[in-house]
């Protein structure tokens, strides 16, 4: 779906009228899809840095303390929390794609009726 908008909004670059309105409309769509994705990879980045940090320092308490301490237990949780906001971030990613792919097909097949291909 996303190869065909992409193919949409490259061959129309320099197209006017309605289809070249949709066309702005499907490109748009395809940055806020692409925006998205990278504001996940960078927030899962941040969890991945966290996870290390307090994994690291998790290794270093349970060295010096009984592995029952409070502070181990605190770090585990903090690991709990980070594991549970990471998979509740990948399902709202999935819906964000799902989002905006249903618009995109929307756009797509609008397109494709303003402007269908055998009439190039």
């Amino acid at each position: 779906m996303e190869r065909a908008a992409r193919r949409i909004v490259d061959d129309a670059r320099d197209a006017v009228g309605v289809s070249a309105g949709v066309a702005r409309e499907i490109a748009l769509v395809l940055e806020q899809l692409d925006h998205t994705r990278a504001l996940h990879a960078w927030y899962l980045e941040q969890v991945l840095a966290d996870e290390c940090a307090i994994g690291t320092e998790l290794a270093l308490v349970e060295d010096l303390f009984p592995p029952y301490s409070t502070h181990a237990a605190r770090l585990r949780a903090r690991l709990l929390v980070l594991a549970v906001e990471r998979r509740a971030r990948a399902a709202t990613l999935a819906d964000q794609v799902a989002a905006h792919h249903r618009l995109l097909l929307e756009l797509v097949e609008r397109y494709r009726v303003l402007d269908p291909p055998d009439a190039d």
